[in-house]
């Protein structure tokens, strides 16, 4: 090591023995970035930190993932890293290095030159990233100028790189369009050559696929991994998906409660966590088809991790995770533990260290037996005697709904086409259809999951079904269950979104009571709104608060509670889960599960994660451009897939076995252009 770089850790690294330091010898010998001991908070000192003494190093073409629930401080920790803390918010203490120079105590223009040019920025929605009045190519050249001093043709050239970098086909077709023109993965492709347009160190990129389906979102970690492979450019991922940890990251960092909790090599952190947090976590995920893990069980009751995390003002003493935590012991109150050295002789690069900050799993060293600090999960069927008579009743229950041979199609042909059609004496072509001959039946008390890209038709399906757009051919059919009309309630993608922010949790449950049990008295109707917040697990004080002041999770189940109201035959669930950490998707995913076993409801379940369709559902449809591609029993749509479509589905699914370098290589070159 030279005589400048050890000064420049020294100076970064002033003490090795404060709190949470990391030994140099974890470090990569030639970090990109270095962030020591980094506490942020308000401005008033009074006030509890948001982010307390975060210590971490990538280097040169590493990607390291940043992991946690919502509220755990990722995306607070990629902010004060790049100078873009929100108003009122302070960097206390510690220091960030990028390249060797210290970014701490630089002004707002100098950090403005860095940002750019040593960091690149990638963020969850793209389109929130993109002028949609300006074209690609407006957008690209314009930030080359900024950034690289060129304008003309030497702009126009240095753009059409990058986006052929970014693996984006007809380059020069994209210069032209706007941003409403691409698909998800397409304009996501376009922000990460913006990101790569003044040569950044760095990229951080801020949940970057969170908003993707399977197959766009196996396209982005490939990407990413190919830049940090041929560029050398250190990747930031804050992400709350640990598979796509398990497929993009070289190493993981665990955050919780504004604290480092556990860190080390991704491959060490997903398959030997030492933190109970990490160990929830893990085991709150439905596996994939593909998961070797969970191939044999895909039904297993999935790991809750109660409770919530503490507001900054409202966090415990001791370990911050200590009143969640089933290994918890008197001593976990009363310190904050520190990250030490996990000597595990199991680590797939006793190279790269491995650090956790637990009590248990600091014990002489050494690492934790799986039992010390497990959540027991997995329990085939902790439902007992109603998952065995559900099993064996499915296969001789009564159609609930048969949907037969739908067509959709929404708009008109354009101007232009038709015009061209009335001069050429062609038919005009018409618009593409939504559904094509989409026929499926659900039984009582089965779940029918519907699967696809964006645009699939997914959604329309389920609108159809319920009512809310009609069907331009084919027809929806329901059985009328003890000859009454059945009832049909869903539950969708945002809860925040379907919630009045007026209504109480109890009001908005009164009010689907009203409609739908008009017979009972307002002492009745209240008494069975709290009866139903209770049955979705939510505590007797929910009842009179409103929708800001609960979690996503939270408001989900509010959301059920409501749904519950018209004691629904069939539920159709719109991407119920996608918006939530895994955690609190372990949660609502249990409990429409249980649900579901003790009032014989059925589900049509739509989603395009792939794991928590095999866990919940009986059957499996395939959709592509609106039309069944496959259908089938769960096990052999995901044990022996037919159709192409399929077999690329799961192929994308990010699970949590370490990923292979091939495999992502593979991946992005067949689904390139999409």
């Amino acid at each position: 090591m030279t005589t400048n770089e050890e000064a420049f850790r020294t100076a970064v690294f002033p003490s090795t023995d404060a709190p949470q330091a990391i030994p140099r010898s974890a470090l990569p010998e030639t970090p990109v970035l270095v962030v020591s001991h980094l506490t942020v908070g308000a401005e008033d000192p009074a006030r509890p930190p948001l982010l307390t003494d975060l210590t971490l190093s990538i280097g040169a073409g590493e990607i390291m993932g940043l992991v946690g629930e919502s509220g755990a401080g990722k995306s607070m920790a990629g902010a004060a890293l790049s100078g873009l803390l929100p108003k009122g918010i302070v960097r206390r203490a510690g220091a960030v290095a990028l390249g060797g120079r210290r970014l701490d105590g630089l002004t707002e223009r100098e950090m403005r030159a860095v940002r750019g040019r040593g960091i690149g920025f990638v963020f969850q929605d793209p389109l929130t990233s993109l002028d949609p009045l300006m074209t690609i190519g407006a957008q690209l050249e314009e930030t080359i100028r900024t950034l690289k001093g060129v304008a003309g043709a030497q702009a126009r050239a240095h753009a059409l790189r990058l986006l052929t970098e970014a693996g984006l086909p007809d380059p020069e077709r994209l210069l032209t369009s706007y941003p409403h023109e691409l698909s998800g993965g397409m304009r996501q492709r376009v922000v990460i050559a913006l990101a790569l347009a003044g040569d950044p160190q760095l990229i951080v990129a801020d949940e970057p696929t969170t908003a993707l389906d399977a197959t766009l979102q196996a396209q982005i970690t490939a990407l990413l991994k190919r830049l940090a492979r041929e560029r050398g450019v250190a990747v930031l991922l804050i992400t709350h998906d640990m598979g796509v940890v398990a497929a993009t990251c070289d190493r993981a960092a665990v955050l919780y409660s504004g604290r480092l909790v556990e860190i080390g090599p991704a491959a060490d952190v997903l398959t030997h966590p030492q933190h109970p947090y990490t160990k929830g976590l893990i085991g709150s995920i439905p596996r994939a088809a593909s998961s070797k893990t969970n191939a044999k069980h895909p039904t297993l009751w999935l790991e809750q991790i109660e409770g919530a995390m503490p507001d900054p003002g409202r966090r415990p003493t001791g370990c911050a995770f200590h009143p969640r935590c089933r290994a918890a012991s008197a001593e976990c109150c009363m310190a904050v533990p520190e990250l030490l050295r996990i000597d595990d002789a199991s680590s797939v690069n006793p190279c790269m260290p491995h650090y956790a900050a637990c009590l248990r799993a600091a014990a002489n060293g050494r690492a934790v037996p799986g039992s010390m600090v497990s959540f027991h999960a997995g329990h085939e069927k902790p439902w007992g005697k109603l998952a065995e008579a559900r099993e064996a009743a499915l296969a001789e229950a009564p159609e609930i709904l048969r949907v037969e041979g739908v067509s959709k199609r929404f708009g008109k042909p354009s101007i232009l086409a038709r015009a061209q059609a009335f001069f050429s004496g062609a038919k005009a072509a018409e618009a593409p259809k939504a559904l094509d001959d989409v026929s499926i039946t659900i039984r009582r008390g089965e779940t029918v999951a519907v699967v696809g890209e964006s645009g699939s038709g997914k959604s329309t399906l389920a609108k159809t079904v319920a009512g809310l757009i009609t069907a331009d051919a084919g027809a929806v059919r329901f059985a009328e269950p003890e000859g009454r009309k059945p009832r049909i309630a869903m539950i969708f993608q945002d809860p925040q979104s379907s919630l009045n922010p007026r209504m109480t949790a109890g009001e908005a449950v009164e009010e689907a009571l009203r409609i739908y049990a008009p017979q009972l008295a307002g002492s009745a109707r209240r008494e069975r709104a709290a009866a139903l917040l209770a049955r979705v697990g939510l505590p007797a004080s929910a009842y009179a608060k409103r929708p800001h002041e609960f979690s996503g999770g939270q408001r989900q189940r509010i959301s059920i509670a409501r749904a519950l109201a018209c004691e629904p035959d069939l539920l159709l669930c719109d991407e119920p889960t996608s918006a939530l950490d895994v955690s609190v998707q372990a949660q609502v995913l249990n409990l429409m599960k249980t649900l579901q076993l003790e009032r014989g409801m059925s589900f049509l379940f739509i989603s395009h994660n792939l794991g928590v369709v095999r866990h919940m559902c009986d059957r499996v449809v395939v959709m592509k451009k609106g039309r069944i591609v496959e259908a089938g029993p769960r096990d052999e749509v995901f044990g022996n897939p037919k159709h192409l479509y399929t077999r690329t589905l799961l192929a994308s699914e990010a699970v949590l076995e370490p990923d292979d370098p091939a495999d992502s290589a593979e991946v992005e070159a067949e689904t390139a252009g999409a």
